[in-house]
């Protein structure tokens, strides 16, 4: 099966509100908030706002290509059931995605848990019929994009390019239970 690419630009409605400065077409440096917009289901707005607020900008319009990822994850995802997965598998997000797919990519869920990890609650047991986030290219030099299933949900098709051996997902309690989010 062949990953699809759907265009996912989410954006819209925050560049005519509020602008951007990196905005050039349909590049505009807020990869972070795109994807996390699928993985969540929540609006754009919100989620630029937990960007922002994990990096400590004063203006929403701050938000760029060098947001800190782990803090938006520490701050907001983490404790409504989402984790960060690592794998050792160096490939392109088209055959890693399809790999996690088919049950191939070997995977865990990387802790900082106390002894209370329940692999029930905060395990991931399939990355199957779930939206996952990767991190694609370099930690320094990075993008994010969402898959779910043989579909990659994003602004362009980044397909062919390098995986970073992270990405986030919700746990199989999460996906159970369901949050309030306000």
């Amino acid at each position: 099966m062949k990953l699809t690419h759907k265009m996912y630009n989410p954006n819209k409605k925050f560049l005519d509100t509020f602008g951007n400065r990196y905005y050039k077409g349909d590049y505009a440096g807020d990869c972070v908030v795109r994807a996390f917009t699928k993985l969540t289901d929540l609006d754009y707005m919100t989620v630029a706002s937990m960007v922002a607020t994990a990096n400590n900008y004063s203006d929403i319009r701050m938000i760029n290509n060098g947001n800190y990822i782990d803090r938006l994850y520490s701050y907001y995802l983490k404790p409504r059931g989402y984790v960060r997965i690592t794998f050792s598998h160096k490939g392109n997000l088209r055959n890693t995605a399809k790999l996690a797919v088919k049950g191939l990519l070997d995977y865990k869920v990387d802790g900082d848990y106390d002894n209370s990890f329940d692999p029930a609650v905060d395990g991931v047991s399939s990355l199957a019929d779930r939206y996952v986030t990767w991190l694609v290219g370099g930690r320094y030099n990075a993008h994010m994009a969402t898959t779910k299933n043989y579909t990659l949900y994003d602004s362009w098709d980044c397909s062919g390019s390098r995986v970073d051996g992270s990405a986030y997902v919700k746990t199989d309690g999460a996906l159970a239970d369901s949050f309030d989010w306000s």
